[in-house]
Order: C-alpha cells, then structure tokens, then sequence
C-alpha cells in the first residue's frame, strides 16, 4: 500500500520520535526486486480503520490511467480485499519499501552510499 509511514508504524521499544532514518531488520529480493523490511515495524494501532493505514493503502482502481485499464481487476482485489495481519511467530513483518530504480542511497552503519540494482 501507499501509507504515509510515521511514528505509528513503529513498536513502542523501538523509542522513535522521529523519522530520520529507519532500521532496517531484513532485506529480500522479491520478484526481481529488493525489498527493505524495517527493524521495529507494525501496523498502525486501530488496524485497517485507523487514518494510518486506510483499507487498499490509499489505492483505487479510478486512480489509474486509462492506458491501464487491463490492470484493474488485478488493482481491486489487491487493494480492497487483502487484510494484512502482524505475524504470531516472532518473525519480521513485512513492512518497508521496495527498492524501485537502479540505484537508492542507503546509510549502513551511519555511512551515506549509493547502491546500484
């Protein structure tokens, strides 16, 4: 989803005040992509009612161009039907970012690089 990710998206141990930087606890090449998992993640309290995370992530269907029309099915279900859900088992969520272009800046330790993709 496209949710605007402040304070409410972080555990309370993580001690955020802030969004300066976000750590992050794993990184997973899905389809070809990477995706940042955030250290300390979670869905906003009041789940998928709350203003945080409003159900389909702030995406609908008419938002997209007609040049894309093939694709709205696929854009409806995914975003109007899914309930996303924390895990149970201790493991990390899945709540971060893809990484979209060929290169992103990323801070490792405090040190400011550019990665390519």
């Amino acid at each position: 989803g496209n949710a605007r990710l402040d304070e409410a998206w972080f555990t309370e141990s993580s001690g955020r005040s802030t969004l300066d930087m976000a750590g992050v606890g794993a990184i997973a090449k899905v389809g070809g992509m990477y995706f940042l998992a955030m250290r300390d993640g979670m869905l906003p309290e009041g789940g998928l009612s709350g203003e945080d995370y409003p159900l389909g992530g702030g995406f609908y269907p008419t938002d997209l161009k007609a040049d894309y029309h093939k694709h709205r099915e696929r854009w409806t279900f995914f975003h109007t039907q899914l309930k996303p859900v924390m895990p149970t088992d201790g493991s990390l969520p899945m709540i971060g970012t893809f990484l979209t272009g060929k290169s992103a800046v990323v801070y490792l330790d405090g040190v400011k690089m550019a990665v390519s993709l």
